[in-house]
């Protein structure tokens, strides 16, 4: 790993932190109609209706936040294997809420949950390996979970994985092309995200030749059709 990573990815690694602590706002709790709905199906075993009262209880239905409720729920559906169930339980360890903060235990959930394939959990998980917080510090699996996630479409990652690929510390040399093909792919959509994506894009134009930028917009076509694991393990991916 080039030895200039982890301050070229400190300031972008730091943004996959940001979903830990978004992650932890309450959403906005569905109306009372819907909400006794969804607690009739939590209590038939309905993994995703678990979740969603567990976000309800992170809100409090208008007051606090029920730390203990929302954890029981979210327990309720990690034990039936729920992405999302097993990736806000690892949330709720990862900060501490409503019980001690455990980051070893909140690695281990989101390893569950991306190996269901939760893109978020993957994003998680290269935040944790690059900094070492929770397991030991691996670069080469940072990486791994920000291709993984970025992969998946999580437009963070895409961010991130573009300015690795902008700078050369990902290990393969300087690509522009990828890292606007990156940016492309992340720029779509009203998120903070996607915003990142559009500066990001924006800022790169400037330093990359007319061609180059049709690479790279053919490229993000090609991402995805085939995916980007598939494109980047290709011959050179783009030259």
């Amino acid at each position: 790993m080039h030895p200039g990573f982890l301050s070229r990815l400190a300031a972008p690694i730091a943004a996959l932190a940001i979903w830990a602590s978004a992650s932890a706002q309450p959403p906005t709790p569905p109306e009372p109609e819907p909400v006794a709905r969804i607690q009739g199906l939590a209590q038939q075993g309905d993994a995703n209706a678990q979740v969603k009262l567990g976000d309800w209880y992170r809100k409090g239905a208008g007051a606090s936040p029920d730390w203990e409720k929302a954890r029981f729920w979210y327990q309720k559906a990690a034990a039936q294997g729920h992405a999302r169930g097993l990736l806000k339980l690892g949330v709720i360890y990862w900060e501490g809420l409503g019980v001690p903060q455990n980051r070893n235990e909140a690695v281990k959930l989101y390893l569950k949950s991306a190996a269901l394939g939760d893109a978020d959990a993957g994003s998680k998980l290269a935040y944790a390996y690059k900094l070492g917080v929770g397991v030991p510090k691996d670069d080469a699996r940072a990486l791994h979970w920000l291709v993984f996630s970025a992969d998946l479409g999580a437009p963070l990652a895409q961010v991130v994985l573009g300015q690795l690929y902008e700078a050369g510390d990902n290990g393969t040399g300087k690509n522009p092309v990828i890292a606007y093909a990156l940016y492309e792919l992340a720029a779509g959509g009203k998120t903070e995200e996607a915003r990142e994506g559009r500066k990001a894009r924006a800022a790169l134009e400037w330093a990359i030749s007319p061609r180059e930028k049709v690479l790279a917009q053919v490229l993000a076509t090609r991402i995805r059709s085939s995916g980007l694991k598939k494109v980047l393990a290709g011959s050179g991916a783009v030259r």
